[in-house]
Order: structure tokens, then sequence, then C-alpha cells
């Protein structure tokens, strides 16, 4: 009996010293941010496109409407139809002076060989595929972002 108590006396320190480890490391991660709202300033988000460059979303600050159409992965039925549906449409976009991006988590060349396969050439595709930021975008379930003045819309 007195063995298993020193084995477990010998544990006890361990035990401690690894909730003590696990709770600080739990204190030094930043709370998650919250969801954005509808009418909340958009994050500025740099994503690759595939196009090859970066698009920074602040950069159509004051120029153009974006219209930021998320859709969780290439190649599915949803995002087929979604994608599809904004190639048929862009020149209503283009005469509202918007910008559409088709943009998910997968990376650039699967976003490249999804907008080949649908021949979609009239807007980009950006990858968050780091999840930088579109995750708290998409939350707020907003398509547009109305860059006179930079907020989240319907």
């Amino acid at each position: 009996m007195r063995a298993m108590s020193s084995v477990s006396m010998k544990r006890l320190p361990i035990a401690l010293l690894s909730m003590a480890g696990a709770a600080t490391l739990m204190a030094q991660v930043p709370p998650p941010k919250p969801p954005l709202r509808v009418g909340d300033i958009a994050p500025d988000v740099e994503l690759p496109s595939t196009q090859g460059t970066k698009v920074r979303l602040s950069s159509f600050l004051g120029k153009k409407n974006v219209v930021l159409a998320f859709y969780p992965a290439a190649f599915t039925g949803g995002s087929t139809k979604e994608m599809s549906g904004y190639q048929a449409n862009i020149s209503r976009f283009e005469g509202a002076d918007t910008e559409v991006f088709g943009i998910s988590t997968n990376n650039t060349p699967s976003q490249a060989e999804f907008a080949r396969t649908l021949s979609v050439s009239s807007f980009v595709m950006l990858s968050d595929f780091a999840a930088q930021g579109h995750s708290r975008v998409r939350r707020a379930n907003a398509r547009a972002w109305n860059c006179q003045s930079g907020d989240l819309r319907c």
C-alpha cells in the first residue's frame, strides 16, 4: 500500500506542473474576435488571387464597391451554381461599378482549376487558405462591401 502512495505522490508534482503549464499557455491565447455584423467596418485583408497577384480589400476604398462571394469549397454543387450565377450576371455588377471576388479557404491552384472548369473569367477568385480574415466577414452573412464607407452590407 505504501508503494502505491509513494508512486502517487511522485506523480502529483508532475500533474500539478502540467496543469500549471497548460493554464499558462491558455492564458496567452488571445480571445477570439467577435463576429462582424452588417454595418461594421470590414477588416482589411490581403489575399492571393487566381491571377497570381494579391488583392487588398482597402485598395478599393472610395473607388469601387466589392462583392465578396463566399463559397465553402470548390467543385461542390452549391458553389458551382453560385459562381456560375455570378459569372452569368457579371454585367449587372459592372453596371453598378462593383468588383466581384469569389472567396474560399481552398488554395489558389484549386481555385484556378475551379474557375477554369466553370469558365469563370470575368471575376477573380481569392484564397483565404490560411483563414486570415474572411471567416469573420462570412459569419456576418455579408456579401457586399461598401467601398465608399468601408462597411459591410447584405
